[in-house]
């Protein structure tokens, strides 16, 4: 895998942030994982159970990454750490989209 910074537009509860966001790229991870580009839908999966679907043209538009570090410093607990998902594209840039606890990414 290869390893990605990116800068993005966060917007949490407590207000608008841009910060570097470093992860692997979903789309990496789904073609190490030999998936079908048939898929249909991408259900990211939070540990406490909370899913997010994206199509693959969603995924591929806008550079999603399993991320685990902002502004070079790991993620903890209260940032949805050790993994999350970071969508750094405007029309992804509230916080239901950053799935936090990344735990499991379904392909159907």
């Amino acid at each position: 895998y290869q390893q990605a910074t990116i800068n993005g537009v966060f917007v949490p509860g407590d207000g608008e942030r841009t910060s570097n966001w470093t992860g692997i790229s979903v789309l990496d991870v789904l073609e190490a994982a030999n998936m079908s580009y048939r898929a249909e839908k991408i259900t990211i999966v939070a540990i406490d159970g909370y899913t997010k679907n994206y199509t693959l043209q969603e995924v591929e538009d806008s550079n999603m990454l399993i991320g685990f570090e902002e502004n070079g410093k790991h993620l903890g607990q209260n940032q949805g750490g050790p993994y999350r998902l970071f969508c750094p594209v405007e029309q992804y840039k509230w916080a239901q989209f950053w799935v936090k606890f990344v735990d499991e990414i379904i392909v159907t």
